[in-house]
């Protein structure tokens, strides 16, 4: 006599197995994305910069949360062509940039998001980390999506930076990251 899988109600109903002995299922199932936005841990940070100079810093990220925020998507579009790069682990106190509050993706949720978020046309003051995204943009045309493919995972307390390569150039994004929370 074998093993039986049955139902957690106690009504008996047992799983079905076929001769490929595959275990039949009807399930639901949700993206951690989409957990992460029911739960108002889902958020947006928009934003418009003219570069000042070369290799300027336009957007300054470190996470305040205990979980690591994970960073999915970046939107762009830029007035002229340019080059972004996406940094991770940059260190330094960031100089000269202003505070920009992330957008909370859950209408019904008051939660904010946690950490040092900032903008501006040169944040100085940072130097190392690693570039893990480059984007060559084409310049005055309609806003673009680039998925990060697996995702930027940043902990408490790191940080994640946005660089425009080129002077003078008007940047618009939208950087959208959640709060990573395990079930």
């Amino acid at each position: 006599m074998g093993l039986s899988i049955e139902d957690g109600k106690g009504s008996g109903f047992q799983a079905e197995v076929d001769s490929d002995n595959k275990l039949h299922t009807h399930a639901v199932t949700e993206s951690i994305e989409h957990q992460a936005n029911s739960a108002g841990n889902a958020y947006n940070i928009v934003f418009s910069q003219i570069s000042d100079t070369t290799s300027s810093c336009i957007l300054y990220v470190k996470n305040g949360f205990e979980e690591d925020i994970v960073f999915e998507v970046i939107t762009l579009r830029t007035s002229l062509d340019d080059v972004i790069t996406i940094k991770i682990n940059d260190i330094g106190i960031p100089i000269s940039g202003s505070t920009i509050s992330p957008a909370q993706l859950n209408a019904g949720s008051n939660k904010q998001a946690e950490g040092t978020f900032q903008v501006g046309n040169n944040i100085t003051g940072l130097s190392g980390g690693t570039t893990v995204a480059r984007y060559t943009i084409k310049g005055d045309e309609s806003s673009k999506h680039y998925n990060f493919d697996q995702h930027i995972f940043i902990p408490k307390n790191r940080v994640l930076t946005v660089y425009s390569r080129n002077g003078s150039i008007e940047v618009d994004g939208i950087l959208s990251f959640f709060k990573q929370t395990l079930v």
